[in-house]
């Protein structure tokens, strides 16, 4: 399988078990214990994953202006040390939704092309069942391929 097939059946899991799953919410005591009457406090979602939502902003490098959003961007999610990022799609409004398994992350945006990408790429902590919301900047770009290192 090619690296982006497999790229894509890892995010299709990901993505398939982010569903919501039933939780429950009965105070029976099935442990032999006495917590007959204790509330569910409902913290479990009975997920592994969490979300990293967001804007994809770039910055005009050649104009005074401020960033514009990034359609079509394309975002990048690695745990530190791991080949193999997972990579989502930017909407027509530059914002973006990736589950993720728990654990610290490493974000990273570039455009379509791969030719300008972000110079500042943070690093986020996903926990299960929760939110975190970032933005992402594209700064840093290429002329034609030319990185401008001799």
């Amino acid at each position: 399988m090619r690296v982006h097939q497999v790229r894509m059946v890892l995010a299709m899991g990901l993505w398939l078990g982010c569903t919501d799953k039933p939780t429950d919410t009965s105070t029976e005591d099935t442990s032999g214990g006495d917590t007959a009457g204790a509330p569910d406090t409902g913290t479990d979602c009975g997920s592994d994953l969490g979300t990293v939502t967001g804007t994809v902003m770039q910055d005009d490098l050649w104009d005074e202006l401020e960033a514009e959003i990034a359609p079509g961007a394309r975002v990048f999610a690695q745990v530190p040390g791991d080949d193999l990022p997972i990579e989502t799609l930017a909407d027509s409004a530059g914002l973006f939704t990736l589950p993720l398994p728990a654990g610290t992350w490493s974000l990273a945006a570039a455009t379509a092309d791969l030719r300008c990408v972000s110079g500042s790429n943070p690093s986020v902590t996903v926990t299960a069942c929760g939110t975190q919301a970032v933005s992402l900047t594209i700064d840093t770009c290429t002329r034609d391929g030319d990185t401008g290192e001799d």
